[in-house]
């Protein structure tokens, strides 16, 4: 039994820095390597969601569900910051 208040990770999920670590120890510097992470989870997730909505309907719908994530106002946040979010919308 795990006691109150204690998880499995206190901050971040388990492999949500594997990347932006990976790409560091490529030479990349830290600020660039979190942020090209994050174009990468971004990029993973809207690869998903097309999958899912095309899935579900047709390519139309794919491409429908894409660009209405892209054309949203938080997506700017999430380009120019190192979020949290992106790596999690993947779990």
């Amino acid at each position: 039994m795990v006691p109150a208040g204690q998880g499995l990770f206190q901050e971040h999920p388990p492999g949500i820095l594997w990347l932006p670590a990976l790409l560091d120890r490529l030479g990349v510097k830290p600020g660039a390597a979190a942020l090209c992470a994050n174009f990468v989870y971004i990029l993973l997730s809207l690869f998903f969601l097309y999958r899912l909505a095309a899935l579900w309907g047709n390519a139309v719908l794919g491409w429908g569900a894409t660009f209405g994530v892209v054309l949203t106002p938080i997506i700017v946040q999430y380009l120019i910051r190192a979020n949290q979010e992106p790596p999690l919308n993947l779990a």
